[in-house]
């Protein structure tokens, strides 16, 4: 610890010379979607949760109008490299987390938020706010890069317009140490609700940010291609014929979703061979396994596009500014950081999901045959064609194929689904080469299935005894994608801190919320647990009303 907190000395007085302050001029604006990114801190210790907000600017033209519901959160350095990132449910605010890396250097980095529709314009439509971060256990800091050429340019954080006079916050200026603390706002505006995040932190902690706002007015040239999230997270992307290079048009493209929330997608690909699915929400890294098929063309390439931007970007490079009187909280911030990792002390998380054993995305399904219900049988098609009446092994032009029996016409005309444990496979040689021990049972729809432009003459779906799909070689032209679903959300609240008094008080930021909607008769009571650190403190609260005027008060209180 001694060793900590004198390299922590040497670190401090090393970014006193690279203090500047050069505030540039106020961007203009952008005809669109346009947020705003409000943090609980400006400033972070390495291995420490950035929470945030993102505003959209005008709250009441967001529940008329289909903006998108997927926002993108990078933690990135002037430069632009990415060091974390972050999917968030997008309404008219939304919370989200990120983690900064435990090895990165001390100095002034960026939250970059944007939308799939926001990439039409390029990073100069996006939105940027300034974090400072400080890392004792690393012996680097991030100079400033002055050949760096910015594309975008920064103010210092100015936006508010005032606190309204109708937001009142009833609360005593003096609390004992880890006492119940209840915010008890009054709004006596009747006609403008408001949208707004409420941090609860030292004094200190939050400082002006540099920023980058984009809102209606800007011009600025777009046109390139990316379709709006308004339903969910999505995945694009492009069929190519493998050999040459060039799109397949009209391509089936098969979307498996693997794990415990399975699900199932297809569609045809355009005329240029491009595809978009929207997924389902997930708080979790969901794996895909993605197939294409084509009657013409047999190797197929699938090209996903990256969900993430991935332009260049150069933001201006600014030094971390520290003075003397943040000396003794900065020191503070890092010693509670090494107790929380010391002793893992617990975040609650929001949006976190148990997983389920969930039925296949068609429901319950017509029959099943228990492979162990019948004696062993040496192959696949023997099992197909001794004991499941439901399906009939035929050939046609020298090639074997399966088709569903039952009591619907249609199913005479359409080739089914066939699927391993929820995967889409097109080779029929493949699954009759199947050993039959690895297969627990079968299920059969004995129906048309009709999922998006596609109609299947049933459904078979072979499921093994242990989730490894049998060994079957999968379709050549198949990707299995690890694909970024909806972060989670740490709440901020310690959550053993009142159950076990004698767990330390860790928390650099007291209380964080990061969406709360006031409106007049239906005022949110707000309750959390004074830090046990005496001192003085702040209670924050920023956001818009439905006007989008934007609003910020502070109320500061005592723990002795």
């Amino acid at each position: 610890m001694k060793k900590i907190v004198l390299y922590m000395g040497l670190l401090l007085a090393s970014l006193y010379s690279w203090s500047q302050n050069a505030p540039l001029p106020v961007t203009d604006r952008l005809e669109g979607e346009s947020y705003l990114i409000l943090t609980d801190r400006s400033i972070y210790v390495a291995g420490e949760n950035i929470r945030f907000s993102v505003f959209y600017r005008s709250p009441g033209k967001a529940s008329e109008t289909d903006w998108s519901k997927v926002g993108y959160v990078e933690l990135i350095s002037p430069a632009g490299a990415a060091y974390a990132r972050t999917k968030i449910e997008l309404d008219s605010a939304a919370g989200g987390s990120l983690t900064v890396p435990m090895d990165l250097p001390s100095g002034t980095y960026f939250l970059k938020a944007y939308t799939r529709w926001m990439r039409n314009y390029g990073p100069s439509a996006y939105t940027y706010v300034s974090v400072d971060v400080v890392n004792p256990y690393v012996k680097i800091v991030l100079h400033p890069d002055t050949l760096l050429e910015s594309t975008v340019s920064l103010s210092r954080s100015s936006t508010a317009s005032g606190i309204p006079e109708a937001l009142h916050l009833e609360m005593p200026g003096r609390y004992e140490k880890r006492s119940l603390v209840n915010l008890n706002f009054i709004w006596d505006n009747p006609l403008l609700p408001l949208e707004c995040c409420v941090t609860v932190i030292p004094e200190g902690s939050l400082k002006k940010q540099w920023e980058y706002v984009t809102v209606s007015g800007q011009s600025v040239s777009g046109g390139r291609g990316y379709i709006p999230e308004t339903r969910g997270i999505s995945i694009t992307g492009r069929i190519e014929d493998d050999s040459t290079g060039i799109p397949v048009p009209f391509a089936m493209v098969y979307i498996s979703l693997m794990g415990d929330e399975r699900g199932f997608f297809c569609n045809y690909a355009d005329s240029s061979g491009r595809f978009f699915f929207t997924l389902p929400d997930s708080h979790k890294e969901q794996d895909l396994f993605i197939s294409a098929h084509h009657n013409e063309v047999a190797n197929l390439r699938i090209n996903i596009d990256h969900d993430f931007c991935m332009e260049p970007l150069s933001l201006p490079s600014y030094p971390l500014q520290i003075d003397t009187s943040d000396e003794a909280f900065i020191q503070a911030m890092v010693v509670n950081a090494q107790i929380r990792d010391q002793y893992s002390v617990p975040e609650e998380e929001q949006g976190m999901q148990e997983a389920s054993e969930e039925d296949y995305f068609y429901g319950e399904p017509t029959s099943v045959v228990h492979f162990d219900d019948f004696i062993k049988l040496p192959t696949m098609e023997e099992y197909l064609t001794e004991v499941t009446p439901q399906v009939s092994v035929r050939r046609s032009n020298h090639r074997k194929k399966l088709q569903v029996l039952g009591p619907h016409p249609d199913l005479q005309f359409y080739d089914p689904l066939i699927l391993v444990d929820g995967v889409a496979v097109f080779d029929v040689e493949a699954v009759l080469g199947i050993s039959p021990g690895y297969i627990e049972r079968l299920e059969v729809v004995e129906a048309p299935f009709v999922r998006g432009n596609l109609t299947f003459g049933g459904i078979l779906n072979i499921i093994s005894r242990k989730g490894d799909m049998g060994y079957i070689d999968l379709p050549s032209s198949g990707l299995l994608v690890n694909y970024n679903m909806f972060g989670t959300v740490p709440s901020g609240r310690q959550a053993s801190l009142v159950d076990n008094p004698r767990m330390p008080d860790v928390r650099n930021t007291i209380y964080w919320n990061p969406h709360i909607r006031i409106r007049q008769g239906e005022e949110p009571e707000l309750t959390f647990i004074s830090p046990e650190v005496r001192g003085n403190y702040q209670v924050v609260v920023r956001g818009f009303d439905s006007s989008g005027s934007y609003f910020e008060s502070s109320y500061s209180f005592l723990v002795d």
